[in-house]
């Protein structure tokens, strides 16, 4: 057996016999399960913490505002949703053919791919890469201190 396995199998299963053989040859994983051991021993000598009922209460009035983005999101999430519910509600009985079906689900398909892309099915609106709004900064930091520097 070698050290992933018994940290595998310890995790997994807690200390067995076989792992006890393996610790009697590896001193490392005999310090690892020690160790393991005291930390459990310690939570399980801590006293449990039970939150006051108006604990939640004080959080809730300290978070901020939710962010107006998400707001909008939500709302065009409802207005949407309410839509689709009022369509299916008018459709009824009708039998849908394939095609439209195929359409919709093009559709659907469509509209989440440029979200998941973007992250707005409003057009115009683009994603931001944080590696490239990184390298931005950075070069117009520079620019900014070359700027500093000629006016020295």
């Amino acid at each position: 057996m070698n050290c992933e396995d018994f940290r595998r199998i310890y995790e997994d299963s807690g200390l067995t016999p076989e792992l006890e053989e393996h610790m009697k040859v590896c001193e490392g994983c005999r310090k690892e399960a020690e160790f393991d051991s005291a930390i459990r021993r310690v939570a399980e000598s801590l006293p449990v913490y039970t939150a006051p009922e108006t604990l939640w209460d004080r959080i809730a009035q300290e978070l901020p505002e939710e962010h107006p983005a998400r707001s909008r999101m939500r709302e065009a999430a409802d207005y949407i949703g309410s839509t689709i519910r009022g369509l299916l509600s008018r459709l009824g009985s009708v039998p849908l053919k394939p095609v439209f079906v195929v359409a919709v689900i093009i559709l659907i398909s469509v509209l989440a791919t440029r979200y998941y892309y973007t992250r707005s099915f409003l057009p115009g609106v683009v994603r931001i890469d944080e590696n490239n709004a990184a390298d931005e900064l950075t070069k117009k930091e520079q620019e900014y201190l070359a700027a500093i520097d000629t006016l020295s």
